[in-house]
């Protein structure tokens, strides 16, 4: 049953003590969170107030006791003071609430942990130590400029930026500060390193001296990124659990577009597979007791191992990153098949336009046999 509504006169409130029942509770037009309850001796004059997250019901005074007036007086006050309360903020230095909270959320909603620590300790001990509602813009863009100076890239930078951008945006939502320091802080312009495809030679020798490196757990899983395509981070947290019985098929859970997604294994990524499963001691493919996690750290050392290898057996100097492994093979399925959905199904991006753009690779052969098909039309 709605509750009554009715105005807070003298005429109407006369009218409301004469009918009904005792306890019946009645809210005013003028404002919702005005209360009048009826007692067996006289009208209450109250409020309900919703406030962070709770509930506060108040009797400021009976009818008759207190003037209307000095209600509504009384009644106005209470709800501004409890409204300027929520909006006050609270002294909590930068370092407390990352320690207090932060760290909570992230556990909660980031996979790398390690990443959002180093950001974090990137930061200059005067910026953690101050309260969150006395930093400023150019506080954090000074930091910002420091960074820079130390040598950091701009793609660092902003992920630093980036964390301390929700941190704030979470203390906002805490409803410990009343605005953002970093509000308005546009990220730095990033220069993309464009990845490139291999050749079929370079990329089958990358193969051949992963094989023989001794770090033998590091290299199966730039064997598996090499036969998938995955990001590194993707196949450094494959569990057990997720690898088909056959090996010829895993789940990803944790994307970086947030969905799901079963990449297909051919026989060198199977390969891959059974060997890292003799060296797994925990429910990741890719163990370790050396991290937080679980699995393995970026295997960066056994690529420069591999790639230094290949400079000198190519004689050239070739600027290999780990990711152009993925964007080889894109470009070889792309050859084979023509197809970029599936490429991008492969890859796993949210959208054709990004495969297109950074991902595919055609060579030279490749471009040649599309144009001379379409000469055939002409025959």
């Amino acid at each position: 049953m709605a509750m009554k509504t009715i105005d807070v006169t003298k005429l109407s409130l006369e009218e409301f003590q004469l009918t009904g029942s005792f306890g019946e509770e009645a809210k005013a037009t003028n404002d919702k969170r005005w209360r009048i309850w009826k007692r067996k001796k006289g009208l209450s004059l109250g409020f309900e107030l919703h406030h962070i997250g709770k509930v506060r019901r108040e009797v400021i005074g009976r009818y008759g006791d207190i003037s209307l007036t000095e209600y509504k007086r009384a009644v106005t006050l209470v709800i501004a003071e409890a409204q300027l309360s929520r909006f006050r903020p609270t002294a909590i230095t930068f370092d407390e609430y990352f320690e207090s909270s932060f760290l909570e959320y992230s556990k909660r909603h980031h996979r790398n942990q390690k990443s959002i620590l180093c950001n974090y300790n990137r930061l200059s001990r005067e910026l953690k130590g101050k309260d969150l509602d006395k930093i400023k813009r150019g506080d954090i863009e000074s930091e910002l400029n420091r960074l820079r100076e130390k040598g950091l890239s701009n793609a660092s930078c902003n992920r630093v930026l980036a964390m301390v951008k929700k941190l704030f945006n979470l203390a906002l939502a805490d409803e410990l500060i009343i605005t953002s320091g970093a509000k308005h802080i546009k990220p730095l312009k990033e220069t993309f390193k464009p990845s490139i495809s291999l050749s079929d030679a370079v990329f089958g020798r990358y193969v051949g001296l992963a094989h023989r490196e001794k770090n033998t757990i590091h290299a199966m899983a730039l064997i598996l990124d090499a036969a998938t395509g995955c990001r590194i981070g993707e196949i450094m947290g494959i569990r057990l659990g997720d690898i088909s019985d056959d090996l010829s098929s895993f789940l990803i859970r944790d994307t970086k577009n947030g969905e799901s997604r079963t990449v297909c294994v051919g026989e060198t990524g199977s390969e891959a597979i059974k060997v890292a499963m003799k060296f797994s001691f925990n429910e990741f493919l890719f163990s370790s007791n050396r991290t937080s996690t679980g699995f393995i750290g970026y295997p960066r050392g056994v690529h420069a191992r591999i790639v230094n290898e290949l400079n000198k057996e190519f004689d050239m100097e070739m600027k290999i990153n780990i990711k152009d492994l993925r964007s080889t093979v894109g470009t070889k399925i792309y050859e084979q098949t023509g197809d970029i959905k599936a490429v991008q199904q492969q890859l796993g991006h949210k959208t054709i336009d990004l495969t297109a753009r950074r991902y595919i690779h055609p060579s030279q052969k490749h471009q040649m046999k599309t144009v001379n098909g379409i000469n055939d039309f002409f025959k």
